[in-house]
């Protein structure tokens, strides 16, 4: 896939503000709903070719005006022009943005009045500033936090009204008609959708070149490592996030479903590329039919047997739902709603043509008990420093513990089951692509072959904000720990007869990281 010196082409699209506002008309049943159809239908392809207008519409507009690409891509995040998408402020960023916001020559007072309100809204600091204001709309997703889910519902809602907003002022779809985003069922459906590699030039407004080449070319990039990153079969297809029964809580549905098929998928598609990347992403036309195949997840969820909102009367209950959500109206306004008003799709105008049923293994399955209250045993063995993965393949070995915990039996005949435990993984940068894992006799040579055990994904972690307030400037402070079940694999892996010494870890990024990544354990232990 290409190089990506993206900086003239970050910088000609550095410019979003927010999402916009546009008007509903009164709602009168689900009839006035737009419906979101699966892309690959007759109906669904259709709607990808206004979408396509628009598009190329919108990419043509000025960075600093709402209704651009650009403008609406960077109310995800704000890409670093610096390689590697550093989350820190670098020095040309600020110049970068006062040149998105400057007044052209000759223009009029209202223009520039103009400019300095969507600077106000966008970053909420003047010019020159070296760090934007807890007040803005750009760079405001809250990835990995509780919220992930209905930030982005309202998001693609705001997103899906500006499309047809445009799609209109062009001729693309008639006045009468709705705009409704398709959703890529992944689930079904492994390969990136055609209209989005075919053809694979500028011509084509949802060509990115940016992306993995397995996935230009159309080949399956969805499989059982995408919908679960430990690779642990999930009944139906469905993610394991889907037997969660609570939305809160680090470890319950929101969580884990951006874990796993979510950040997944980012990686499947965009590992090296824009979709690998939280500042990048939202610049990749397919990531608005990915996030809307979250959403629509999300919503066959809650409207399940085991779905739940959250209720105020619990503490973090009331909290989410009082969590303000920030964005951009068309009339150059702060638009600032909060969780709760937002939960229901119809509030926003939208259903979907169809939910996923959750498969009855699933739903019956008993709800796990989050990670901080399971026991934390001893490892049996690890590794004796903490590890650093560049761009290369690294092979770790593992050294039995002392005493009462040191393994003596081969890994196949120990009692429980057996857990690879990758504890306190951080960067420095959003390394921009994801890592498989495998397990190897310490004998092994050469790059390992077959499937991993399990895939890591460091997407949007190194971008974590403590609030919805404002981004971290500098990595982020707290790591991340990956547990990776094995006995399921042990025999697949042709170890089971080895002693936990006897065993070395293997990890490999699947696309050249822009940084390093430290995992500062790797310990194998016994629940």
């Amino acid at each position: 896939m290409p190089t990506l010196s993206r900086r003239r082409v970050m910088l000609s699209g550095l410019a979003c503000a927010g999402s916009l506002l546009l008007k509903m008309p009164k709602l009168r049943g689900e009839d006035t709903l737009r419906i979101r159809l699966d892309a690959s239908t007759p109906k669904g392809r259709a709607m990808l070719e206004v979408y396509a207008r628009a598009v190329a519409a919108m990419k043509q507009k000025p960075a600093y005006e709402p209704m651009s690409w650009w403008f609406q891509a960077n109310t995800h995040w704000i890409p670093d022009p610096a390689p590697g998408n550093d989350p820190s402020w670098g020095t040309t960023k600020p110049a970068d943005l006062d040149a998105i916001f400057a007044a052209p020559s000759g223009a009029n007072q209202a223009t520039r009045d103009r400019l300095a309100k969507l600077r106000k809204l966008a970053l909420d600091s003047p010019q020159s500033a070296t760090s934007a204001g807890p007040d803005r709309a750009w760079a405001t997703c809250p990835h990995h936090r509780p919220t992930f889910v209905v930030w982005h519902r309202i998001y693609l809602a705001l997103f899906e009204q500006v499309v047809e907003r445009v799609a209109h002022d062009i001729g693309a779809l008639p006045a009468s008609d709705r705009f409704a985003l398709p959703y890529w069922n992944y689930l079904v459906q492994k390969e990136l959708p055609a209209p989005f590699r075919v053809p694979g030039n500028s011509s084509n407004p949802l060509f990115v070149a940016f992306r993995t080449s397995q996935a230009n070319d159309g080949g399956p990039i969805i499989d059982r490592l995408t919908l679960d990153g430990t690779g642990s079969p999930a009944p139906g297809g469905w993610p394991v996030a889907s037997q969660k029964r609570n939305l809160l809580g680090v470890k319950e549905f929101s969580d884990v479903i951006e874990n796993a098929p979510h950040d997944r998928v980012h990686g499947a598609v965009g590992d090296g590329g824009w979709m690998g990347a939280i500042a990048t992403s939202a610049r990749d036309p397919v990531f608005w039919l990915h996030h809307a195949q979250i959403d629509r997840l999300w919503e066959s969820w809650r409207k399940s047997e085991n779905g739940s909102d959250p209720s105020d009367s619990t503490p973090s209950g009331k909290a989410w739902n009082d969590t303000f959500l920030r964005f951009v109206s068309l009339s150059d306004e702060a638009d600032v709603r909060k969780a709760r008003d937002v939960i229901d799709t119809g509030v926003l105008g939208y259903r979907y043509d169809k939910l996923e049923e959750i498969p009855a293994a699933i739903a019956a399955a008993p709800m796990a008990a989050p990670s901080s209250e399971a026991p934390v045993s001893p490892p049996i063995a690890a590794a004796e420093a903490p590890v650093t993965v560049g761009a290369a393949t690294v092979r770790v070995p593992l050294v039995a513990a002392k005493g009462e915990a040191a393994g003596v039996e081969p890994l196949g005949q120990l009692s429980g089951e057996l857990t690879l435990r990758m504890g306190d993984i951080h960067a420095a940068v959003d390394p921009g692509t994801s890592y498989d894992v495998f397990v190897q006799p310490k004998g092994a040579s050469g790059e390992p072959s077959g499937e991993p055990i399990a895939r890591i994904s460091l997407f949007g972690r190194v971008h974590e904000m403590p609030d919805h307030g404002g981004p971290t400037a500098g990595p982020a402070v707290e790591g991340f720990t990956v547990s990776i079940p094995l006995t399921p694999s042990l025999a697949a892996a042709g170890v089971s007869e080895l002693r936990p010494e006897d065993l070395v870890v293997t990890i490999r990024p699947r696309a050249k990281p822009a940084g390093d990544i430290i995992i500062q354990r790797i310990e194998l232990v016994v629940q």
